[in-house]
């Protein structure tokens, strides 16, 4: 898929909640050197444009972390690792 994706990671227990901004959402985990390995992705979004797409995350990273969770949840209600859709 073309375009810049909006993505949420957490740790194996979903304790920590990152937002990032990529172009590739099967990027393997822990590339960066701030985000350990076992990163899962639990939500993602798809935007057409980097200006969007670059709102869109600093929304989501200034929302708290209940309001993450919802946006999660409906997407994604079990919390599954999304990485395998890539």
């Amino acid at each position: 898929m073309d375009g810049y994706f909006i993505v949420i990671l957490s740790d194996p227990d979903a304790q920590v909640l990152r937002t990032r901004l990529t172009r590739d959402p099967g990027l393997h985990p822990g590339t960066h050197a701030c985000e350990p390995a076992t990163e899962h992705l639990l939500y993602f979004e798809l935007c057409n444009d980097a200006e969007t797409a670059c709102r869109r995350e600093r929304q989501l990273r200034h929302w708290n972390r209940a309001r993450r969770a919802h946006l999660i949840s409906t997407m994604n209600p079990l919390w599954r690792d999304l990485r395998s859709l890539w």
